[in-house]
């Protein structure tokens, strides 16, 4: 099953779970298994659906990534920042970034408790633009958020943020430094498998 992933916002979403992850999809005997964790899992299997290959965006000359944030329970997020070349030309770039600034070198992506990811977040993606995210915009999402779990669902928010890397290629290593002023992407509603 495929899904339809020509919306720049949907894109974006997309490679943010495929990018902001460290579980690996591998097919074994024709089927597909998660190497690590399932709710990971089940994000490389949205981007793969949308066509989003795993083993082409994961490589080091596409996205080298440069930081990362883990998950843990008093921030209930993950971040990553990852690197592309401003040098390539924009054809050459992934779809998903193709509509983000070329003066920009390096993009941090974060997934994890939408209210708390929320809260970090100053815009949010709206086809191709980022928009300033008010009272209004905010509640619409925790209604939707609310929505989706009271159906039993996992939710988690991705978002991301454009950054400027020094010409050392430095970034500040804080977790609280990076992840704020961050345009909101999307929610990913998740059912976990029956238990026996």
């Amino acid at each position: 099953t495929t899904i339809d992933a020509t919306h720049p916002e949907l894109q974006l979403l997309l490679l943010t779970g495929l990018l902001c992850n460290d579980a690996v999809l591998q097919k074994e005997a024709g089927d597909w298994t998660i190497l690590g964790d399932p709710t990971e899992g089940a994000l490389l299997t949205l981007a793969g659906k949308g066509g989003l290959l795993q083993a082409q965006m994961h490589s080091d000359r596409a996205f080298p990534r440069i930081a990362e944030f883990p998950f843990d329970s008093d921030r209930k997020r993950m971040g990553i920042v990852v690197q592309w070349s401003t040098s390539e030309s924009e054809r050459d770039r992934p779809p998903a970034l193709t509509n983000l600034p070329l003066n920009s070198n390096a993009v941090l992506f974060a997934k994890g408790s939408p209210e708390g990811l929320l809260k970090r977040c100053v815009n949010y993606q709206q086809h191709t633009e980022s928009t300033a995210l008010d009272d209004a915009a905010r509640s619409q999402i925790l209604n939707h958020n609310e929505q989706l779990a009271s159906q039993g669902l996992r939710v988690l928010g991705l978002a991301y943020r454009l950054l400027d890397m020094p010409d050392d290629g430095s970034i500040d290593s804080s977790a609280e430094a990076v992840e704020q002023d961050l345009t909101w992407l999307g929610l990913v509603g998740m059912r976990d498998a029956p238990r026996p």
